[in-house]
Order: C-alpha cells, then sequence, then structure tokens
C-alpha cells in the first residue's frame, strides 16, 4: 500500500509472482516470490494418510479462496455437481483445479506432510551460500571416508571382543544398583553452577537451570521424574565448573519407544547430533538405559552444557560426565560408568550399552524367537566359583531335545558339546566363536556352510543385535591417531556452516509437473470422469479459450487474465472491499459473494464507477482511499435523525455515516497507547516455536508469545490456539477465508474489559499517569485519552462522586489514602474503558 503497487500487479504476484519476469530492485523481487504464499498459506490436514486425498483437499481450498478473494464466487461449491445457482460446471472446476494441481505447493504428502520453501537470497548471496555448501560437501566426504576406515575397525571390535562384552554386561548387570551401592545420587535443582568435582558428575535431568521443556514426575516418570517434550521440541541448559580440564564421556540414562534423537551443545556450539536415537522398549521407567554416545572437551571452568532438539524428544531422566582417565580402572576411585567398566573390559562404552540394553530385552516372551544367548543367560546367572558343577545341569539339558535344548540351534549345541566350558569365560570365548564363524560363513563360504549357520545368522544379523555394526560409529569408537582427523573435520564443517550466510525462507508454491485432471465425481478422487483441460471460467472467458496452457501449470495465464482489463469481477470486487473497509457494509454485502445468493448492489451505478476508476488509476488503491475519503458521503457525520431512521433504518441509502466497532486488534493497540505504552517497532516475530515444529491444538508449547507491547499485527496466529483477548473480541476464524467479519455483544467482552490482565496492567499504569495532575486535571485528560473529548458537567460529577466512593472504601480496608486514590482512578478508567464509546468511532 505504501508503495501504492497497482491492484492488477498484486493480483498477478500472488497467484504467479514466482514466474514474472525478475524485477531489477532486488526487494520487488523478493515480494514476488513471498507473494505466492497466498496459495501456500490456507489450512491443511498434515497428518492426512490418504495423500491424493491431502492434495486435492489442498487444491480445493486454493480455488475456492481464489474464487471469493478475487472474483466473489463460490468456486468450491462446484467441486461435487455443477453449481446449483451460478453458471459455473463442474468442469470449470476442475479446469482451475488442473492449473494448481500442476502447481508444487507441498514437498511431499507423507504423514505428516511437509509444505514447499524457497529461499529469498540475492544471486551474489546464493553463490556464496553455493560456494560453501560445495566445501561443506567436500568436508562430507572426507568424513565418510574417515568414517568407512572406521567401521573395518568397528567391526572386528565387535567380531573379535564379542567374549569380553559378554562378560562385562554379566559383570555390570544393572549400573544402577553400582550407583545405589557406591551410595551415589543425581544432583538436583540448584542456582549455582554443578561442580565436576573429581572429574565426575551425576544430575537429574530435570535439574536445568534452564528449560522449555516438561517434567514429569508421575506416569512416564513415576518414581525417578523425566525430561520431555509436550508436543514439539526444546532445549535443557546447565550451567557446570570443570575444574579439571580433559576429555569426558556425557552418559545419559533414557527411555524411548520410538527413535528421537537429540543435539547436544557446548557454550552455543553444537558438539554432537542424533544422539540417544536408540529405542529401548517403552516410554515407561522399567526401560530406562544408560548410554555413552558423547565426547566433550571441556576446558576448565565454567560452561553452558544443552540438551537441544527441534524436534519430540525421548524420556531423560539423569546424566554423567565423567573424566577419560586411560589408568584408572574400576578397581580404584572411580565412580561407577559404562566408561569405568568398559576400561576394565578393554572394550568401547558406547557398544558396551549396547549390550546391556539388548540383553535387558529378553525376556522368556523374546527368547522364544531370540534363543541365541538362552545358554548364556542362564550359565551367567550361576554365583560363586562351583561353575563346573553348576553348569553341568544346564548343559545337560543343553544337549538334550527338551527345556533349554529344544529352543537352542543345532550348532550352538554342537560347539558346546565339542568344547564342554569349565568356566564363564570359556563359555564367553565359545559364543564369541560362534559369531566370528556364522558372520565369516555367510561373507565367504558357500549355501551349504550358510545352511549350519542359518539359524544363527538370522538372530544375531538384525540391526538391534550388539555384535552388528552400527550406522552411525559414536566418537569413542574413534582410535586415537584417527580421532584428531574426526575432531577436525568435525570443526571444519561447523566452522562452514557458520559462516554460511543466513537467510529467510518463505512458503510459496512453484511449478510442478503439467497435467489437465479427470473430473472427481461427487467430489471424490476414487470415481473419475472425463479429463478436462486447463482453461479459465467460460462464464466469464466464453466457450473459446483465449488462453492455452500448455506445458507450464497455467498459473501465469491465469494471474495475467485475473488482472487484464477484460475481467470484469476483478477490480469491481476490490473497490467494494474498500468500500466496506471505510463504511463498515459494502455496495455488496457480501464481499466474498457477487453469485445469485450474494446480497444485490445498494448502488450499482457507484460500484461499476468506482470499478472503472480503479482500472483507469492502474489499479492504484491510493487514488481509490482518497477519491472515497475525500467524498461528502465519507465526511456525513453519525447523527441520529427520525426521518432518516423511519425510511432506512438499516441506512443502506448511506443517509448518515455509520459508527464504527474497533477491531479486536485495534482495541488492545487502544489500550496499549493508554497504558504502558504500544511498541511501535516494524517487522519481525514473536513466534518462538521453530518452523516446522508441531504446535500442540492446546497451543501449551506457545510460552509467553502475546504478553508483549508490539502492534497486534506482529502477534503469531495459531489457528488452533487464537490468542484468548483477540479471540473474545470478534478475531475472525483464521482457518476460513472471511471477507466479512462478524460483530456481536457478548458477556466474555465485557468480562475481558473489565478483568482481564491487559487492561488491568494498563489502567494502573494509566492512573500512575493521571495522579500526579490535579484533581480537575486527572478526569479532563482521562476523557481526552479515552473518549478523545472533554467530559460534560454530569460526568463530571458523577465521576468525582465515584472517586469519593471508592477511595473511602478503599481506606476502611487498611490502605492508606494514596493507595486508595490510585486505585480508584485505576478504577476509573476501567470504567470508562469498558463503555461502548470508547469502542465505537463516531
Amino acid at each position: 500500500m505504501n508503495l501504492d503497487k497497482s491492484y492488477g500487479q498484486f493480483v498477478q504476484e500472488q497467484i504467479a509472482g514466482d514466474l514474472m519476469p525478475p524485477s531489477d530492485d532486488p526487494l520487488a523481487g523478493t515480494d514476488q516470490l513471498r507473494a505466492t504464499g497466498f496459495l501456500a498459506i490456507g489450512p491443511k490436514m498434515l497428518a492426512e494418510d490418504d495423500p491424493v486425498k491431502m492434495q486435492m483437499d489442498i487444491i480445493d481450498e486454493q480455488v475456492n479462496t481464489l474464487g471469493q478473494t478475487f472474483m466473489g464466487l463460490t468456486l468450491g461449491c462446484a467441486r461435487c455437481h455443477d453449481h446449483k445457482f451460478d453458471p459455473i460446471p463442474t468442469a470449470d472446476y476442475y479446469a482451475l483445479a488442473g492449473i494448481f494441481k500442476s502447481t508444487k505447493s507441498m514437498e511431499n504428502y507423507n504423514v505428516v506432510a511437509d509444505w514447499f520453501e524457497r529461499p529469498l537470497v540475492s544471486e551474489q548471496t546464493q553463490a556464496e551460500i553455493d560456494r560453501i555448501n560445495a566445501e561443506i560437501q567436500t568436508t562430507k566426504a572426507k568424513q565418510t571416508a574417515l568414517n568407512s576406515k572406521v567401521v573395518e575397525i568397528v567391526e572386528k571390535e565387535l567380531l573379535h571382543k564379542a567374549d569380553q562384552y559378554l562378560l562385562a554386561s554379566s559383570h555390570i548387570g544393572d549400573l544402577d544398583s553400582h550407583l545405589a551401592k557406591h551410595g551415589l545420587t543425581a544432583q538436583t535443582k540448584q542456582d549455582s553452577p554443578f561442580i565436576v568435582a573429581d572429574g565426575y558428575l551425576l544430575v537429574e535431568a530435570e535439574a536445568a537451570h534452564r528449560t522449555n521443556l516438561t517434567i514429569v514426575p508421575n506416569g512416564y516418570g513415576e518414581g525417578i521424574g523425566i525430561l520431555a517434550s509436550g508436543g514439539s521440541g526444546g532445549f535443557a541448559e546447565y550451567e557446570i565448573e570443570v575444574p579439571l580440564p580433559g576429555s569426558y564421556t556425557m552418559e545419559v540414562r533414557y527411555a524411548a519407544q520410538d527413535s528421537r534423537s537429540v543435539g547436544i551443545k557446548l557454550d552455543g556450539k553444537a558438539m554432537a547430533d542424533g544422539v540417544l536415537g536408540r529405542v529401548t522398549g517403552s516410554w515407561y521407567p522399567d526401560t530406562q538405559t544408560w548410554v555413552a554416545e558423547i565426547e566433550l572437551e571441556l576446558t576448565a571452568g565454567k560452561h553452558t552444557l544443552a540438551i537441544d532438539s527441534p524436534k519430540v524428544y525421548p524420556h531423560i531422566d539423569k546424566f554423567a560426565l565423567i573424566l577419560n582417565r586411560e589408568q584408572q580402572t574400576q578397581n580404584e576411585s572411580m565412580p561407577p560408568s559404562l566408561s569405568a567398566f568398559a576400561l576394565e573390559f578393554d572394550i568401547n562404552k558406547s557398544f558396551l550399552s549396547g549390550w546391556l540394553w539388548y540383553l535387558k530385552t529378553l525376556d522368556e516372551t523374546k527368547l522364544q524367537s531370540h534363543p541365541f544367548l538362552a545358554a548364556w543367560l542362564r550359565l551367567s546367572a550361576i554365583a560363586g566359583d562351583n561353575f563346573p558343577e553348576a553348569s553341568a545341569p544346564i548343559l545337560a539339558e543343553l544337549q538334550s531335545d527338551g527345556g533349554l535344548g529344544a529352543q537352542t540351534p543345532t550348532v550352538i549345541k554342537d560347539i558346546f558339546r565339542q568344547a564342554p566350558p569349565k568356566s564363564l569365560e570359556e563359555v564367553a570365548v565359545l559364543y564369541r566363536r560362534l559369531i566370528v564363524d556364522t558372520n565369516h560363513a555367510f561373507k565367504h563360504l558357500d549355501d551349504s556352510a550358510k545352511a549350519v549357520y542359518k539359524d544363527v545368522y538370522d538372530e544375531i544379523s538384525k540391526a538391534e543385535f550388539p555384535a552388528v555394526t552400527p550406522k552411525t560409529i559414536p566418537a569413542s569408537a574413534y582410535p586415537e591417531d584417527l580421532q584428531m582427523q574426526r575432531v577436525s573435520l568435525t570443526q571444519q564443517i561447523a566452522e562452514l556452516e557458520e559462516a554460511r550466510p543466513e537467510f529467510e525462507m518463505a512458503m510459496g508454491v512453484t511449478e510442478g509437473a503439467g497435467a489437465d485432471l479427470e473430473i472427481h465425481l461427487r467430489g471424490s478422487h476414487i470415481t473419475l470422469g472425463k479429463k478436462v483441460p486447463r482453461r479459465m471460467l467460460q462464464i466469464i472467458e466464453g466457450p473459446v479459450p483465449q488462453h492455452k496452457i500448455t506445458e507450464q501449470s497455467g498459473r501465469l495465464e491465469l494471474a495475467q487474465w485475473l488482472a487484464s482489463p477484460e475481467n470484469p469481477l476483478v477490480n469491481r470486487v476490490m473497490a467494494n472491499r474498500v468500500w466496506r473497509w471505510h463504511f463498515g457494509r459494502g455496495i455488496v454485502s457480501s464481499v466474498d459473494n457477487f453469485g445469485t445468493l450474494g446480497e444485490l448492489p445498494t448502488h450499482p451505478a457507484l460500484l461499476d464507477y468506482l470499478a472503472v476508476e480503479l482500472g483507469e488509476s492502474n489499479g492504484s488503491l491510493k487514488a481509490l482511499h482518497r477519491q472515497i475519503m475525500l467524498s461528502a458521503t465519507y465526511q456525513m457525520s453519525t447523527a441520529y435523525s427520525e426521518q432518516g431512521m423511519a425510511t432506512d433504518p438499516e441506512n443502506k441509502l448511506l443517509w448518515r455515516f455509520n459508527r464504527r466497532r474497533l477491531t479486536g486488534e485495534e482495541v488492545r493497540d487502544s489500550v496499549l497507547t493508554l497504558g504502558p505504552g504500544l511498541d511501535n517497532r516494524m517487522g519481525g516475530t514473536l513466534l518462538r516455536v521453530k518452523n516446522r515444529a508441531y504446535v500442540t491444538t492446546s497451543g501449551s508449547n506457545l510460552t509467553n508469545e502475546f504478553q508483549n507491547q508490539r502492534r497486534s499485527i506482529y502477534l503469531p496466529v495459531v489457528r488452533s490456539s487464537v490468542y484468548e483477548v483477540l479471540q473474545a473480541l470478534d478475531f475472525p476464524d483464521p482457518a476460513v477465508s472471511n471477507g466479512e467479519g462478524a460483530t456481536t455483544t457478548v458477556a466474555p467482552q465485557a468480562l475481558l474489559m473489565m478483568n482481564s490482565s491487559l487492561v488491568d496492567e494498563a489502567t494502573a499504569a494509566l492512573s500512575q499517569r493521571l495522579l500526579p495532575l490535579n484533581s480537575s486535571k486527572r478526569l479532563e485528560t482521562a476523557y481526552n485519552l479515552i473518549m478523545g473529548r472533554s467530559p460534560n458537567p454530569e460526568e463530571i460529577s458523577g465521576a468525582q462522586a465515584y472517586i469519593q466512593q471508592v477511595s473511602e472504601a478503599s481506606v476502611s480496608t487498611g490502605i492508606s489514602a494514596e493507595e486508595a486514590s490510585l486505585f480508584a482512578w485505576q478504577s476509573l478508567c476501567r470504567v470508562l474503558l469498558s463503555s461502548n464509546e470508547f469502542i465505537y468511532i463516531e
């Protein structure tokens, strides 16, 4: 509006800004791309499990909104059948729908689907981004090559040390019981930083110094308390103080039924991503599992450690920081941890957690289908030094046809018969041989050899089996000579990503694959009729198409057709909207419907005149506003007339100017202006929920986005959780196109103006402004600020009596006279703000 952009240009940008010739002005160029957000911003059922239905519902919203907005036609009525009242056949609907079918509005139609976004950057900035992205890809390729080297090392580690992992797992059993035995309890909430004393710290996850996550003490957190997210991501920050610098492992205890990985930041920099992604079996405390996937280099001093993710969290119970001391074993003073036990058994701490988790999952039910470690579980449960005697019945059962023997694969029975174990260590060696031999057979031997090991291979080749090399190699698995390379490459990527210029992303649309649509019988995408070519509305264009649509979607042709002088509706609809905005009622009162069911114009010649003027002024809306506002009609008063009321009670013929009620946004802004002051800064966003993050239907993951003094136009509009102040004041439903907002008078509006925190804070600030003035000036100022006029004698006497009565009543409760006066003036200001005169423009 400030630039007085031609309305025809505006219409074309809304429909096909991305297809229009690029502008020499960079700002105008990005405006063209942003404008197509008009087609993308409509409501969508992103969790729709039928992708074709989702797409057709999005297209229906686009066609219907286009028709109402620019042509004043209810095109959506022709989705299922020919329009019952207007000359719009179903074929015309699907001709237009084909244009949007050929338009890409979504990145995908998954459950949950992602909408299309495009970067808003200049050519120079895009070139710099491309250069940095290429460097990042090159560095990541080096990272992948390094990872491939480590994969070979890890594969040998997992296969040839399987016996040590089994023995370590048997020795540990339950890590929490070792912590309890050593009298270790996790630190809880405190204001000061957590101190990593003697290279060790154990903290409850919910003891974060700053977090927007949810603390769950019951249910999922029964007996332990967990940190979780209420529907989307978030963060938890912990202040720590490190006396001993060095390499630390961060071990975390969590539960997850689905994979929900998070990231770790140290002093604002990303240190790890995609950790805690392993499932543990459920969300409940009984499957809480310790993992050791995170390596941190900590210098001496204070640090901020953060768990951070834009997505839903696993259920985190606690975490520990353990200094990596190469020579220290579990028998010394080091507290029990995965790191300590891994050092004792010369194995990797990350993979040890995988073994502990897997063995924990092997209950009686799972062993029926996963019998490989059944014998190990029985034999490892033997206590004391009498292994040979105690194991004899178990080994005999293993060789029988019942019990343990019935469920154990033959190849396992054979290896135990050939080399009967005399100790648990020998049992572990036999299992290592089985794992190594099975993998060797399936990699290098013929089918007959594979058949021998098939039952074992079917179980130990599954991704969940802890001897299988994981897709993502943890940092702790890198040998010392390769660890420096890993750190260097990770830092290079982080530095490149930090150097990459920031840019905005905008919702919008782009070209898709050109395709005509079949008519959907009764609106169903399952029952299809004849195919119709993409074209414009016949009622306006005529039976012979004037715009040929071939390879592209047809959006550009549609936009040009809408903005052309030959289209009689677009300027009429817009001129009517501008009139409605000024007078509270359009010349055609049904501003979204110029069809048969719409209202007839009260001044048809005037509407024609304004539409022609809009076209002849090159679509200048400023000129149209000026013409209306300089008219005698606009400059009439709202004065009442008995004759006028008797002749035209609805004021359709405009014998006076209509009183206009303030919109919800105007009421809020006016209240803030009178009270603490309105923040008139332009631009920016107040929405803290990250892009594409899930917003709950209750808006429970919105925080204080509405508690500010910014103009209401900058408040976020969340369709599932509209700001309650605006909702009470007739804010229109943001899920539907609505050119004619409702105006209601209901009790919640009065209650809002009398009791809401918004009004309370504003009247408190306003009364503080009034109190330093003398008594006569106070009332004059209050009326001038709120009503825009001076009080009359009756209002003066009534207000003075009210102030005196409230002040005396307040003093009687024991407060000081000054406080009573302040309260009385605040109460009077609240009364004035609650009056009809305040919310109506005369």
